[in-house]
């Protein structure tokens, strides 16, 4: 079998070529948008209701390092969110649990500077703006109102992060499903990967000592949701779910069932675990 034939490698070739391919195409347009435009020093969130929540605000390389600037949310895509979040200090996750959110309050712009866009061109494995090719900001203040300042919520803690088992004959039984703690959408994840220190963990999250065993008696009835995961790596300490290391959802992940048996009990079926952790 060819090297570029094995999934793993065929994941690591499409991030790749697909980053390459961006940067070709932008070109020489991608380095006029690097040279006229500003480095982040540090971001912050002001105004909300809870710290985890407000208008998104950065501090540039400058003239005056010390003025703060908004931006333009029609510039922000939503999945920069996880990497802006986990810039100004929360935990990142690759659940859609950071977003855009409705202005609780009128905020003063007078002491404001520009209005910025971002420009960035990131992996789709990035878990931080450190592993993007680049991050650049850019003057909007002529295209772009403080009305249109882009305010989001951040994932506060990633114990949070819900668990629940559904298709299971009986409590403790069955397969898993994710979401953040303010959506109402359930998820799944890849589970080719799948072991018997991630089931404990998510035992211990729905109050069970143990994972006596990682496939469910139970047959699967119900759509699982959307594959928001691409794998959960869990050493088996970890109190719930959303703390373990989680990896972005891959375009080619087609095993989607991960469950688990969950005991009071000590006893554990015989498992070959998982050497990926």
């Amino acid at each position: 079998m060819l090297l570029s034939d094995h999934p793993k490698c065929r994941r690591f070739l499409f991030v790749n070529l697909r980053s390459v391919f961006m940067l070709v195409s932008l070109g020489f347009g991608i380095q006029a948008q690097f040279d006229s435009g500003y480095q982040a020093l540090e971001w912050r969130l002001t105004g909300g209701m809870v710290p985890n929540e407000g208008r998104l605000e950065v501090r540039v390389q400058g003239p005056d390092p010390n003025v703060w600037h908004t931006i333009c949310a029609d510039t922000l895509s939503d999945n920069y969110l996880p990497l802006v979040c986990a810039a100004i200090g929360f935990p990142f996750h690759p659940l859609p649990c950071s977003m855009k959110m409705v202005p609780t309050e009128e905020l003063p712009v007078s002491d404001l500077g520009q209005i910025l866009s971002v420009f960035a061109v990131c992996p789709i494995t990035g878990r931080s703006f450190d592993d993007c090719v680049f991050v650049n900001l850019l003057n909007a203040t002529e295209s772009c109102s403080h009305d249109n300042d882009v305010w989001i919520r951040c994932l506060a803690d990633a114990a949070d992060i819900e668990v629940r088992l559904i298709d299971g004959l009986y409590p403790g039984d069955g397969y898993v499903q994710t979401r953040c703690p303010y959506s109402g959408n359930w998820t799944t994840f890849c589970s080719s990967d799948w072991d018997p220190r991630d089931a404990d963990v998510v035992c211990k999250q729905l109050g069970f000592p143990y994972a006596y065993g990682t496939e469910p008696q139970g047959s699967v009835t119900t759509d699982l949701g959307d594959v928001a995961i691409n794998n959960v790596y869990c050493s088996g300490d970890e109190k719930s779910i959303g703390e373990c290391r989680l990896e972005n959802a891959y375009p080619d992940c087609f095993y989607a069932r991960p469950g688990v048996e969950c005991t009071e009990c000590e006893l554990r079926k015989q498992f070959q675990v998982s050497d990926h952790k």
